[in-house]
């Protein structure tokens, strides 16, 4: 699906939870962590359509948003407060992804950074 608002991404994953059955769990932090990317793309990127593809394959769902754009500089590093009040501005977001997810990656190919995430 492409996509150029924050409302259009999240209504595309709403169907796509309503269509595939999940638990609210799963429903909910796939919700959080496509909001948490989109808000960040359409926050820090050029680019000016997204693409999202969600994929459900037996237990495990597969997220990938991507766009041509400059590279997305992805340095998660872990905060160094457990005081979510003392945590510093930037990153916190994808650092709470890669807690969520099982996995969470991220590549720039060919122009475009792409974000690919399993849960």
């Amino acid at each position: 699906m492409i996509f150029d608002s924050l409302e259009d991404g999240l209504l595309f994953v709403k169907q796509f939870c309503h269509e595939h059955s999940l638990d609210e769990s799963t429903a909910y932090k796939l919700n959080l962590i496509t909001e948490e990317l989109i808000t960040n793309l359409l926050k820090h990127s050029d680019a000016i359509s997204y693409e999202l593809i969600l994929i459900k394959k037996e237990y495990r769902i597969y997220l990938n948003i991507n766009y041509a754009s400059q590279f997305f500089d992805m340095n998660i590093q872990k905060p160094r407060s457990s005081n979510v009040q003392n945590i510093e501005y930037g990153g916190l977001g994808l650092f709470l992804i890669q807690e969520m997810a099982l996995e969470f990656h991220h590549k720039y190919q060919k122009g475009r950074n792409i974000f690919e995430v399993i849960l």
